[in-house]
């Protein structure tokens, strides 16, 4: 399944896309092994940009903030592994944050993309973080003592620059 211009949330779509697909082999009782590769190509951005630069003689900050950069993660639903789990997944959702419709997006230019990304997207982000954690976590089975509190797990983030990842950790009291 190819999943294309979705930018930061490209692993997080991917592996909602993979849990589903494991689901639906689990449901079927055949083994699932997906393989997610999140891919984001920021240098394509480069041409365009450099364009506008030489028209405005403005630097906007969408290039200079993201690089390129690749991950991948196998993902199983379990049936016919003798290994256990280094992680589960347990649950995913998506979120549309409302009336951020030209707070984040590309552009086609002649010359490539752009970056449309505003100041408002940091607070924005990490805004979403907190309700969209509670209601993952209620949306899923009791996880014990153990898991109770944002700081009980462990985060992997791809927050698109290090201000919201700051904001994220302060939104959740987490490090």
């Amino acid at each position: 399944v190819l999943l294309h211009g979705v930018g930061c949330s490209g692993g997080l779509a991917s592996l909602r896309t993979a849990a589903n697909l494991a689901l639906g082999h689990k449901a079927r009782g055949k083994p699932a092994r997906i393989l997610c590769v999140a891919l984001e190509v920021s240098t394509t951005l480069v041409r365009s940009e450099l364009d506008s630069i030489n028209e405005t003689q403005e630097t906007r900050i969408g290039v200079p903030l993201f690089s390129d950069c690749a991950s991948a993660v196998v993902l199983s639903n379990g049936i016919g592994q003798p290994a256990a789990p280094v992680y589960s997944l347990l649950g995913w959702d998506h979120k549309i944050i409302p009336d951020t419709e030209g707070d984040l997006g590309f552009d086609v230019d002649p010359v490539g993309w752009k970056v449309v990304l505003s100041p408002r997207v940091p607070k924005l982000a990490s805004a979403a973080v907190p309700t969209t954690f509670s209601e993952l976590m209620s949306s899923i089975p009791p996880l014990g003592p153990r898991y109770q509190k944002a700081d009980d797990f462990d985060w992997a983030m791809h927050p698109g620059g290090a201000t919201i990842l700051t904001e994220a950790e302060k939104a959740m009291s987490i490090s």
